[in-house]
Order: structure tokens, then C-alpha cells, then sequence
């Protein structure tokens, strides 16, 4: 009888088990609820099979629910909560089956085709038990991640009104001149409402567009758009803007995408870079490519935190004003236009974020 067989070789197949989910695990983490949820699967299993073989009818009758499934609820919840895809979750089980007629054919046991179908059966359901757990909780994760994106957004919008509200009320009752701190707050709330909105509808752009819209584009006229803006904005924070670009060179790219980052990068070194400080911009050509440079003078990053700054809802200093999608957006952006972005870390100065992009040759 199977049940017999898998009692009297429980350890090593469990351990065959084991083997064969470290080898699909690809070094994520494991945690004692994980290790435990496969062996008490096995022990239901045997449960299970213990029952009179001669009852044809256990598949019509629903016997399946004599399994014990809050394991595999568990074990879903838990290998999502470790970053486990919905496959490893899958073959997690699989190796179970795996290992008992490997280990089956070694021993020379004969699965009856009964047994083998009760088998694959429990399978099934632990399986389904534990994917459906999986996606539940990744949805409700997700739906959990949109939310506060929202309340976020809605209240830095709020902060920034009321900021621009008070400061309007001030200046229209005269208690204020129009060139006093007071239009400068109003200035600046109104231009932090400006740049949550852009992020907004860049980051639902990216979100939806099917495909970039790929055109001709001279890079000196998109960093030239960029600029006009930037100048401006960089003066009233008392920093000062160079920009240095080749008027030859040319990309094919999503012109919308690619002004989108670049400004994304440049508001973010206006917003870190060091009080009475310096950014520059710069553009080269070299082997078939475009390097879009943009340099501060923040002070540099802590060792290790470079590739930090790319996931979302990420700020690199104590300032959290911001969502902290800026750079997450950007790269988006530069992904789609066939393209990279990259952070070069000066320890005690700054950075350089770098957009690469494929060139075209000038006509």
C-alpha cells in the first residue's frame, strides 16, 4: 500500500523533498512555517491514503476535504510574504511527487494507477489551496500599496493648497506685497503642486501606454525644453544650472518619456543638491550612444544605497516631502526608449544619474 511505503520512508523522501525545493528556491529565504508546511502536507497525505482503497467512489463523494489544507493556505501566504514567484509555489508541491516516485523506483514499490490518481488529486488541492492564498494576498498587497500612494499624494496635494491658500489670502487682503516671502511661499506651493500632479499623470502613462511613440529627435531641443523650466526654478532656490550639449546629436525616442525623466532627474537634484550649489547638465556621443548626465552636489550616497534609489516610495535623505516615485518613473521612461539609467555615487560631493540611450546619425 502506498501510505505504508510513504510511512516507512518518510525521512528520506522528505529530505529528497527538500533537495529538490532548494533547487528552485534560488536562494530566497526560508522560515520555519515554510520548512514545516510541505511534511505536514506529507503526513496528511498518508492520512489520507489510509482509507479503504476499495472506495471507488471517494472522488465523486468529495473526500478531499478530509485533507487538512490550512497548511497550504499558510504556505502560500507565507512563500509571498518571502518574495516566492506563484511557479516556485507550484513546484513546491510538484517536488513532493517528484521525490515519493523517484524514491518509489529505487525501492522498486508499483504505484497502483488508483493510488497514483489519489496522489495527483491531493496534489491538486493543495496546490490550488495554496495559490489561491498567494494571489490574495499579493492582490490585497498591491490594493494595500495603491491606497497609501493615494492618501499620499492627497495629502501632500492638501499641504501644498493650503500652504498656496493661506499665502493667496494674505496678499489679496493687502497684509503682505506682492514681492515679500509670503508670494514666494505661494510660488513654491503652487510649483510642488505642479510637479505631484506631472508625476501622477507620467507614472498613469506609463502605466497604460501600450507602446512609446518613437520619433526623430534632436537631443539639444529636448534638454533645451527642459531647461527653459529649470533655470528658473533653480535660481529660486539660489543654485545655478550648467548645461553642456552636443547640437548633433540624435536619438530615436518617445520624446514625451524621455523630457519626463530628465526633468524627473533634475527636480530631484534641485531638491537634494547642497544650498549656494552647482548642476550640470551635460550630453555626449560616444560608440553609437547618447549619455545624458546630470550631476549635484548633494554630498554623495551612503555605501550600498545606489540601487536603492530606483525602488519605489524610496527618499534618500530626512527630507519626505514627495512620494518618492521620481526615479522610479525615470527609469521607467528610459526602459521603454530602449534605454538605461544609472547612478554614479561620489562619495563627500554628489551624483551623476546617467541616461543612455542608443544615437542616431545626424543627417
Amino acid at each position: 500500500m502506498l501510505h505504508e511505503f510513504l510511512e516507512k520512508y518518510k525521512n528520506p523522501i522528505l529530505e529528497l523533498t527538500a533537495q529538490k525545493t532548494l533547487g528552485i528556491s534560488e536562494n530566497k529565504p526560508k522560515t520555519s512555517e515554510l520548512e514545516k508546511g510541505l511534511p505536514i502536507f506529507y503526513d496528511n497525505l498518508i492520512e489520507f491514503l489510509k482509507k479503504d482503497s476499495s472506495e471507488k467512489d471517494v472522488l465523486s463523494r468529495g473526500h478531499t476535504e478530509d485533507i487538512s489544507l490550512s497548511h497550504a493556505a499558510a504556505f502560500g501566504k507565507e512563500s509571498q510574504r518571502l518574495g516566492y514567484t506563484v511557479s516556485q509555489v507550484i513546484h513546491g508541491y510538484g517536488s513532493i511527487c517528484q521525490a515519493i516516485t523517484e524514491y518509489a523506483q529505487e525501492k522498486k514499490f508499483s504505484i497502483s494507477p488508483w493510488e497514483f490518481h489519489e496522489l495527483n488529486l491531493c496534489l491538486d488541492v493543495a496546490i490550488a489551496y495554496a495559490v489561491t492564498q498567494f494571489t490574495d494576498v499579493t492582490k490585497q498587497e498591491t490594493e494595500k500599496k495603491e491606497l497609501l500612494r493615494f492618501g499620499e499624494l492627497a495629502h501632500e496635494l492638501r499641504n501644498a493648497l493650503g500652504s498656496a491658500t493661506l499665502a493667496h489670502e494674505m496678499i489679496i487682503k493687502g497684509t503682505v506685497g506682492g514681492a515679500s516671502n509670503t508670494s514666494r511661499i505661494l510660488s513654491r506651493a503652487l510649483s510642488r503642486m505642479r510637479d505631484l500632479i506631472d508625476y501622477s499623470l507620467s507614472e498613469v502613462r506609463l502605466s497604460i501606454a501600450s507602446e512609446p511613440h518613437f520619433q526623430k529627435t534632436n537631443i539639444i531641443d529636448v534638454i533645451s525644453d527642459v531647461e527653459a523650466t529649470a533655470v528658473t526654478e533653480a535660481r529660486s532656490k539660489g543654485l545655478s544650472l550648467s548645461v553642456q550639449v552636443d547640437a548633433k546629436l540624435q536619438v530615436n525616442c518617445d520624446r514625451q518619456l524621455l523630457e519626463s525623466a530628465l526633468t524627473n532627474l533634475i527636480q530631484n537634484a534641485m531638491k537634494y543638491t547642497r544650498p549656494q550649489s552647482h548642476i550640470w547638465v551635460r550630453c555626449s556621443g560616444a560608440t553609437g550612444k547618447v549619455v545624458i548626465e546630470v550631476e549635484d552636489e548633494c554630498g554623495g550616497l551612503p555605501e550600498g544605497k545606489s540601487e536603492e534609489l530606483f525602488k519605489p516610495y524610496t527618499q534618500k535623505d530626512a527630507d519626505k516631502s514627495g512620494l518618492g516615485l521620481g526615479l522610479t518613473i525615470s527609469q521607467r521612461a528610459i526602459q521603454l526608449n530602449q534605454g538605461t539609467l544609472s547612478v554614479i555615487n561620489k562619495p563627500g560631493r554628489g551624483c551623476i544619474f546617467a541616461i543612455t540611450l542608443p544615437a542616431l546619425s545626424a543627417n
